[in-house]
């Protein structure tokens, strides 16, 4: 979604035509877009159905996950990002509003429920 701080508001010297020209132009740029998008999307698919360089018995995305697993596992730095990528990817991740943490220097206090949309 555009931002809307970022339009120009078309001048009356600029017609209909000029307006369906540019959003041609979009629509041309959006699709190419779409297009390479989808070709890395199928590289990262097939190199992930290959053979591990380390352990051909494994594929690299079994390979992968089980690097993320040993990481998670580990006190190293990353290791709680690899846990998340773990849970997130068994399909465990919590919903975006399910957990909210109030903290301040005496006390924390943890409140389940939606999530609090608090200006500041």
């Amino acid at each position: 979604m555009g931002n809307v701080n970022n339009l120009t508001p078309f001048t009356s010297d600029q017609s209909r035509e000029k307006a369906v020209e540019n959003g041609r132009k979009g629509g041309i740029a959006s699709g190419v877009a779409k297009r390479a998008k989808k070709t890395f999307r199928e590289l990262m698919e097939e190199y992930g159905g290959m053979p591990d360089e380390n352990d051909p018995r494994l594929t690299n995305d079994q390979a992968v996950m089980i690097n993320q697993y040993k990481l998670a596992k580990s006190d190293k730095p990353g290791s709680t990002k690899a846990a998340e990528f773990v849970r997130d990817t068994k399909g465990e991740a919590p919903a975006k509003n399910e957990l909210t943490l109030n903290a301040n220097i005496e006390s924390i206090t943890i409140n389940f429920g939606k999530a609090k949309n608090e200006s500041k």
